[in-house]
């Protein structure tokens, strides 16, 4: 495996141009000690960036794992709508073909961009904490694909000697404001831009001993069943922003019911 050099850690971001993506970027550009390869879809013209479909594989950009010691796989359709034929190339091929690069290329750590949607039908259950010991509880096919890339992860941990850190990333949505989540729906799974940021770099330093780990990350919660525990024991990271948590108004509720039942039916609809 590719070992850090000399505290240079060279780190491969997937979907660098997206929503988490860029925010790492621009994170760890900041702070002393990164070399940073970037890949993504969609580039949106920044030349940093190297155009990447990892559901197929290709030397054009598998060769840009050569060298690099942890992989930051973001890339994904993260809609837990999106038909099943956008999540299959996208959340199952490409991260399939994501751990088989970095084998190949005997990379030290693939840090995966993982979900609490893997674990989502625990919210409306009496359990009292929501933990990384549970089974794991999809209710999308979104989800699903959450949960095929953990226990991939975990495959390539047992099979191959890589290091595998699944973070189950909370909401954290483009603009990330914490006056502005309060009281969405959502808000009890808040993760903010910094507490992401945190998880993300406390996997990529990780101790080299971690062979697999799966951690809940959303940020500290008034009142959230999600337990951060495995965080805190398996990198040593405490979230460092809190939320109160607000009602949620009931025009919002209504409106976001309707809103998944449209997209529902748009889905079934699809097939």
């Amino acid at each position: 495996m590719t070992p850090p050099s000399a505290g240079l850690h060279r780190v491969l971001i997937t979907g660098a141009a997206g929503n988490l993506g860029s925010k790492l970027r621009r994170h760890l550009d900041s702070k002393p000690g990164y070399q940073l390869a970037l890949l993504d879809k969609n580039p949106a013209h920044d030349a940093a960036i190297s155009d990447a479909d990892l559901s197929t594989c290709a030397k054009s950009w598998t060769d840009r794992f050569s060298g690099v010691d942890t992989v930051v796989h973001l890339a994904a359709d993260a809609s837990q709508w999106a038909a099943w034929s956008s999540l299959a190339r996208n959340n199952i091929d490409a991260t399939i073909n994501v751990f088989e690069a970095a084998v190949e290329h005997r990379v030290r750590r693939v840090v995966f961009a993982s979900s609490v949607h893997a674990m989502l039908g625990y919210e409306d259950e009496s359990v009292e904490r929501i933990s990384a010991e549970l089974e794991t509880y999809p209710t999308s096919f979104y989800g699903a694909t959450k949960v095929f890339g953990e226990r991939l992860g975990r495959s390539y941990a047992d099979r191959h000697g890589l290091s595998v850190i699944c973070l189950r990333l909370g909401w954290a949505p483009r603009v990330n404001d914490a006056h502005m989540v309060r009281g969405h729906p959502a808000q009890v799974r808040w993760l903010s831009d910094r507490d992401f940021c945190g998880y993300a770099e406390h996997a990529i330093e990780a101790d080299d001993k971690l062979r697999f780990a799966i951690v809940t990350a959303t940020s500290n919660v008034e009142g959230s069943k999600w337990d951060l525990t495995d965080g805190i024991r398996a990198l040593g990271y405490v979230p460092q922003d809190r939320l109160s948590r607000a009602p949620v108004s009931i025009t919002h509720a209504l409106r976001r019911r309707l809103y998944d039942y449209a997209r529902r039916i748009r889905r079934t609809l699809r097939g």
